[in-house]
């Protein structure tokens, strides 16, 4: 109906022309109205066609998104995991350094002992001596500190990473129809 309407817009002045006589022949109208028709099918078709086209360009174009998407998560994951395997040995290592200090307190403990008992000479060697061991206490004390801080970081690090892994997974998810 409005592609008819249409056609007959565009070539309305053909019909008002002086000499076309549609009403009086009566097989050129019909022919006209034929042919109106095959172009009103036509026209159609081709709206559906670019329908299609344009469906198929949004779906191509979204398996696109996704493919990207699919490979950020399997790069992100796998940076999450070394981070997290860093984290761990990061643990280890702080949790050796607690063992590694209550070793040193305890060495500190014997030092004193030993100065009120006499056993280790002099008091200046025995003052040296444990000056030497409160530095060494405090240089592992101001690494623990560190470390501390490090593990702290590095869980940030992690929970933002995971935190941008569930939008992107959210995507996929939405998309793939899982």
């Amino acid at each position: 109906g409005l592609i008819l309407a249409l056609a007959l817009l565009c070539w309305g002045p053909t019909f008002a022309q002086p000499g076309f006589a549609l009403a009086a022949e009566p097989g050129v109208q019909s022919d006209l109205a034929d042919e109106i028709r095959k172009l009103t099918a036509a026209i159609e078709r081709l709206a559906e066609l670019h329908d299609s086209v344009r469906r198929q360009e949004e779906q191509e174009a979204l398996s696109r998104r996704l493919d990207t998407a699919i490979a950020y998560l399997n790069f992100r994951s796998r940076r999450i995991e070394m981070l997290e395997q860093d984290l761990q040995e990061m643990r280890v290592s702080r949790n050796q350094m607690d063992t590694i200090l209550v070793q040193m307190d305890e060495k500190g403990q014997l030092l004193i002992a030993e100065a009120r008992s006499g056993t280790i000479g002099s008091t200046s060697e025995t003052a040296k001596a444990r000056q030497e061991h409160e530095m060494k206490i405090k240089l592992v004390q101001k690494r623990m500190s560190q470390m501390d801080q490090e593990l702290m970081l590095l869980e940030i690090k992690i929970q933002d990473l995971q935190d941008e892994i569930s939008s992107v997974e959210s995507f996929v998810q939405r998309h793939l129809q899982f």
